[in-house]
């Protein structure tokens, strides 16, 4: 009987262990990962049609933007629009619901379109967020984005540095 007893003790305490372990794991990994992130700059007037569309947009206030400089006419030449993609990896328990990328503004950076779509991220599986900007002037060594969203009702906050692989 003593014997049954002390194995049946090992076998709760390995069991109690294993499952501190699982969420420990599952706590470690909630929120999403960073993999990747890349950034593609490309001159206005290269694409004259987006750059129209985005500007009107912007001074006319028909378009879901993030303002970081009071609307105005603007010259193709003098501007950049910039696409950032960003790569998550989830390796959590749960999934990310409304994940999104909101630029940290520099010098000369403009607007930002804003994806307002409610999008999720399912756990154990990657997905890519795109953010697109206009950015006026030189172009800065690095563009830095966060990255946001929800994991069980709790909002985290993740940042992610890149810059231009080259200028279109």
């Amino acid at each position: 009987m003593r014997v049954f007893v002390r194995v049946l003790a090992a076998v709760c305490i390995a069991a109690t262990l294993g499952m501190a372990a699982v969420v420990w794991f599952g706590w470690q990994h909630l929120t999403p990962g960073i993999v990747s992130m890349q950034v593609q700059a490309v001159k206005a007037d290269a694409n004259p049609e987006m750059f129209e569309q985005m500007t009107g947009g912007w001074r006319e206030a028909t378009m879901a933007v993030e303002s970081f400089a009071e609307p105005r006419a603007l010259e193709k030449e003098d501007c950049t629009l910039v696409t950032c993609t960003v790569r998550l990896d989830n390796r959590g328990f749960f999934p990310c619901e409304w994940p999104n990328l909101r630029l940290s503004p520099g010098e000369g950076d403009l607007f930002a379109l804003l994806d307002e779509r409610a999008g999720m991220l399912a756990a154990g599986s990657q997905g890519d967020l795109v953010l697109v900007f206009l950015h006026e002037g030189p172009l800065p060594k690095r563009w830095k984005v966060i990255v946001q969203g929800y994991v069980l009702g709790q909002k985290f906050e993740r940042e992610a540095e890149g810059s231009p692989e080259e200028v279109l």
